[in-house]
């Protein structure tokens, strides 16, 4: 057993996941597992349940089941709540919020929204509205070098603003651009010095791997070409995260199996088995 801290946890409390809280710690007892990290995506003011990754009401519920579970396992377990969330720059003051929140400990950085739309605080716009055109648009579609640099302007202020525990799937964006080419160079290097300079720990994705592993990709996360860039700076830490959304996706073959796909990537020596969360309040 390679892994023995299970970072990144969705339950069903996300739309497109399967897996219950209940069944995900129960599992993780008899298992051998030490820590559970629960990242649920941060819902949008007005959410319901047709978003695409939560509700208001429903991550409320995922609370109340959370706080139930850890007085029913919180002696045999290590549990923590927290979110993962993007931080784009329309609805910033809403980001910014989170910390209020009280009942979330901690938040991660997943840079899921960077379109144009994302890019400027439009007073006109509201972040649910937002939010709505996005999860309207069919097909986002092949990702320009625009897009790219949209990327890494929104890490660079996520990281800036040391809101966040780690930077879950920093190379996310190879699954859109699909090319690795001197523009994703560029990117993987800028990428790169923002970890160095903000000493924030990267998430290597193990739920990504099986999928790209399962479609025989290439040009998807976790990207060799990234993580092979990234195993040059030995300062830089890096985490294997389950991103689970099925229970197959804590799995120790399918954790162990990521684990040593990373250190086939040079990441031996940048490995960590535990990442410092910053508490939010």
């Amino acid at each position: 057993m390679k892994v023995k801290k299970l970072y990144h946890l969705h339950t069903i409390a996300c739309n497109h996941a399967t897996l219950t809280l209940d069944e995900m710690v129960e599992y993780s007892l008899k298992n051998g597992y030490e820590k559970l990290i629960f990242t649920e995506h941060y819902p949008y003011p007005n959410s319901d349940e047709t978003d695409e990754w939560t509700s208001q009401k429903t991550f409320d519920g995922f609370y109340q089941n959370f706080v139930e579970c850890k007085k029913k396992y919180g002696n045999k377990i290590e549990m923590h709540f927290g979110c993962e969330t993007e931080f784009p720059r329309a609805g910033r003051e809403f980001f910014l919020n989170i910390k209020n929140d009280n009942r979330v400990e901690f938040a991660i950085f997943g840079n899921h929204k960077y379109l144009d739309m994302f890019m400027k605080d439009d007073k006109n716009e509201t972040v649910d509205s937002l939010n709505k055109k996005y999860n309207e648009i069919k097909d986002i579609g092949t990702h320009t070098k625009k897009d790219l640099k949209n990327y890494y302007i929104l890490s660079k202020d996520a990281l800036k603003s040391g809101m966040f525990s780690y930077f879950a799937h920093p190379d996310l964006w190879i699954n859109r651009y699909k090319k690795w080419d001197r523009y994703a160079k560029k990117l993987s290097k800028k990428l790169i010095r923002l970890a160095i300079k903000y000493n924030c720990t990267l998430g290597f994705n193990s739920n990504g791997l099986a999928k790209k592993i399962k479609k025989n990709l290439v040009l998807a996360y976790p990207l060799k070409y990234f993580w092979e860039m990234v195993a040059k700076h030995k300062e830089i830490k890096v985490i294997i995260e389950s991103d689970a959304h099925k229970l197959e996706h804590i799995s120790t073959e399918w954790l162990d199996n990521a684990y040593d796909i990373a250190i086939s990537y040079g990441l031996k020596d940048n490995l960590v088995e535990d990442v410092t969360l910053k508490p939010l309040q």
